[in-house]
């Protein structure tokens, strides 16, 4: 009853929406990968600011202390646990479950210290940057990058100078 024309539509229609239906399912399949983001593996890791080579230190291994960046040397205080939270994380001092690396919590530029957990400014977003760095954001979404002048090689909590390698880390594992 049919001629061989509609039969042809109607194949082609079926081929078409056939088609549409598996470009729809590769879409979806490309969409779900670009959300599934790179999550930094909790661990123990040496922090190395990549602008300056140098690594983040503490002044002492207690509590109140301020934390600069040294020179690399893979000495025991530049050793930090990194602990995964649900979507932040805690650094702590290595060997110490009670020394968070945190902002100090009275000084304007948020100058990093250790000390006791306080349950959120001692929380982190590591997050990965397209080069294959890690950056860190406080609980304010400010960068912690090195700060070095003449006398001292500190870090503090801001926004990112355009250009500036400052706020990018690598986590080398121990």
């Amino acid at each position: 009853m049919f001629t061989i024309s509609h039969r042809v539509r109607v194949a082609f229609a079926f081929a078409v929406a056939l088609c549409m239906f598996a470009v729809s399912g590769i879409a979806q399949s490309s969409n779900s990968q670009e959300k599934t983001e790179k999550r930094l593996p909790a661990g123990n890791y040496y922090i190395v600011n990549l602008a300056t080579g140098l690594a983040i230190t503490p002044a002492m291994s207690s509590s109140g202390q301020n934390v600069f960046l040294q020179e690399f040397t893979q000495d025991g205080a530049q050793k930090w646990k990194v602990v995964a939270k649900v979507k932040k994380y805690n650094i702590l001092l290595n060997g110490f479950n009670d020394l968070f690396f945190q902002p100090h919590p009275s000084v304007k530029d948020h100058t990093p210290i250790i000390s006791l957990g306080t349950g959120g400014s001692d929380q982190f977003s590591i997050e990965p940057t397209p080069s294959g760095y890690w950056v860190i954001k406080n609980q304010n979404g400010n960068y912690l990058q090195a700060y070095i002048t003449s006398s001292d090689k500190e870090m503090r909590f801001g926004p990112v100078s355009a250009g500036s390698k400052d706020h990018l880390w690598e986590f080398r594992p121990i």
